[in-house]
């Protein structure tokens, strides 16, 4: 099962978005910055129709924080084989290129 990884997934595109990911048979991590309880309602309506998905708090303001983050999200889960940059703000690229495998 291929993996991604939807920045400002609670709500708008990007929860549309993990919406169609998760029904053509991705696990979705939903990221989110302040909107925890609409994370976790998409993440559950997501599982209740068969799909994977799991909520993802994102310290997109924090550059520094995004490796540790990828490492702990992703805890269990082959590779990610996919990033949607959905939030804003978004930090550089380079701050999700540059974590390790």
């Amino acid at each position: 099962m291929k993996t991604v990884l939807i920045t400002g997934a609670s709500s708008g595109i990007g929860a549309s978005t993990a919406r169609l990911a998760a029904q053509s048979g991705w696990r979705v991590l939903i990221g989110f910055g302040r909107g925890r309880a609409r994370a976790e309602a998409l993440s559950g309506q997501i599982r209740a129709a068969g799909g994977q998905a799991q909520p993802a708090p994102l310290p997109l303001g924090k550059p520094e924080e995004i490796a540790p983050f990828l490492q702990g999200a992703t805890a269990g889960i082959d590779r990610l084989d996919a990033l949607v940059l959905n939030a804003s703000p978004a930090p550089g690229l380079d701050a999700f290129l540059n974590v390790p495998p």
